[in-house]
């Protein structure tokens, strides 16, 4: 058996199992079972089967009604066995209508029947694998000239591109999946693609998952994904910033550009004023509920780029809020001046100045940014003062129970009303206890439909005119139940 020489023998073997594995990184996400299509499957047969069962009951129905008339030989037996079928097939069909119900119910549970079969599954599945093709295409290089001096640091480059941009990134969305298709981040990311529908600010509504790796950006399009541990009602607001990076940015970063003149390209590369800009565009959407989620829970007052970051957001607040300072709770110029004076104090108390350097340059760019979603007609679907009010008032419902459920939602109302409202209350200096669970409970109540909005179920049941069977329409929900059926 020949060997490799051993001056290429390690580099040889690193390269071809790099190679190797960059085939593979994605061969899960093409082979994530099509659940939407086995439900559908199993929906049809439920269909099919009630059909049969209706067909069946309607024949029954007419041998009852001709052995009643003396059509037939009228004993008792036959009578028996006539309503013994009918009421076996009256149980056949509400057990074939229940079991539709469930199969809904449990369909609407699972992440991955919702995920759409051939759309966003299979473009996600392209976009990773043309990612990894292009590496794969550097090693191929590698290997067929194993003897350059280079070598070695090519690969190492490209063993360091493949983990950061394929091997994290599938293993985060892989296990995002598998996290919401348990349920295990407790309906959050339900909520935040609620939350996104609500802006309206983007041509395609991604899929939101919890993430795992906090220091990590999601760079696959389609996908938000909400940062561990943060898979609260109080981390939601974040995924406004996640909208602008995977959507919204591919549409607005040119305009800005445009905006800024000579220095627009460059400033729109720099990836701190691209965070900027996502804070920004954030605030803009979700008003004083990002700011606040954002400079609390997000921003660290030890590292300094957070400085301009904080910046972008007070001054799109001052963009959105030409008034001067009112109340509090009434003037996002006023809210503008607490969050810096907070921030201010944050940084004294880790011993560290803020950097005014390029305050301005981050005000100009904002600045750029408002004008832009302005122009674009964007201003009707922004978070402004107006809304801000009415959270002021459901913030106050928020201390109790019983005041909770005075809250008075209308078709108007989104999810984003909500979070400015419990933010607000959480900001409420006489607040002695955590307010999460109302805090939950208000969101869902924004965003899932009114009582009384049920589905309807559509099953065959006894009717009174000439007795004969009847399709008629049933609540179908928690509690409900099948009326009118066979006496």
């Amino acid at each position: 058996m020949s060997q490799y020489p051993p001056e290429t023998l390690l580099l040889r073997i690193r390269a071809e199992t790099l190679r190797l594995n960059l085939k593979r990184a994605h061969a899960a996400f093409k082979d994530l079972p099509s659940l939407k299509g086995h439900f559908k499957e199993f929906e049809d047969r439920l269909s099919n089967m009630r059909e049969c069962a209706a067909e069946l009951f309607d024949k029954v129905t007419d041998l009852r009604r001709r052995v009643f008339r003396a059509e037939v030989l009228r004993t008792e037996d036959v009578k028996e066995v006539v309503k013994d079928v009918q009421d076996r097939l009256e149980t056949m069909a509400d057990d074939l209508a229940s079991a539709r119900v469930k199969l809904n119910e449990l369909g609407g549970n699972s992440y991955l029947a919702q995920m759409k079969e051939k759309g966003r599954g299979q473009s996600t599945w392209e976009c990773l694998n043309q990612r990894a093709a292009g590496l794969q295409q550097d090693v191929e290089k590698i290997e067929k000239d194993l003897s350059d001096p280079n070598a070695w640091k090519a690969l190492s480059k490209a063993e360091a591109d493949a983990t950061d941009n394929v091997f994290h990134e599938s293993i985060e969305l892989l296990c995002g999946i598998a996290l919401r298709d348990a349920h295990l981040d407790a309906d959050i990311c339900d909520l935040a693609e609620a939350l996104i529908r609500s802006i309206r600010a983007s041509a395609t509504h991604p899929n939101v998952i919890p993430g795992g790796i906090s220091g990590m950006m999601m760079t696959i399009e389609r996908f938000i994904r909400l940062r561990f541990p943060e898979w609260t009602i109080w981390g939601l607001p974040l995924a406004a910033h996640e909208l602008w990076r995977v959507s919204a940015r591919a549409q607005l970063d040119n305009l800005v550009a445009k905006s800024l003149e000579a220095e627009g390209a460059s400033l729109i590369k720099d990836p701190t004023i691209q965070q900027c800009l996502g804070d920004a565009y954030a605030t803009y959407f979700m008003g004083p509920a990002y700011a606040l989620a954002a400079v609390t829970l997000l921003f660290d007052p030890t590292r300094a780029q957070n400085d301009l970051r904080v910046h972008a957001t007070e001054s799109m607040l001052r963009c959105m809020d030409p008034t001067k300072a009112g109340a509090f709770s009434e003037s996002y110029q006023t809210l503008a001046d607490h969050l810096a004076s907070a921030w201010k104090a944050a940084k004294q108390q880790v011993g560290t100045a803020i950097d005014p350097s390029k305050a301005e340059v981050v005000e100009k760019v904002v600045a750029a940014l408002f004008n832009r979603l302005e122009a674009l007609g964007y201003s009707h679907s922004h978070f402004g003062v107006a809304e801000w009010k009415k959270a002021r008032n459901w913030a106050d419902k928020l201390q109790s129970d019983a005041a909770l459920e005075e809250i008075k939602i209308s078709d108007k109302d989104d999810l984003r009303h909500a979070l400015n409202a419990v933010w607000l209350a959480r900001l409420d200096a006489a607040r002695t206890e955590d307010l999460s669970e109302r805090a939950h409970r208000l969101a869902h109540r924004v965003a899932k439909p009114a009582e009384g909005q049920d589905e309807q179920l559509t099953v065959p049941v006894w009717g009174t005119d000439n007795q004969a069977l009847k399709l008629r329409s049933f609540a179908k929900g928690p509690g409900k139940k099948l009326s009118g059926l066979l006496p």
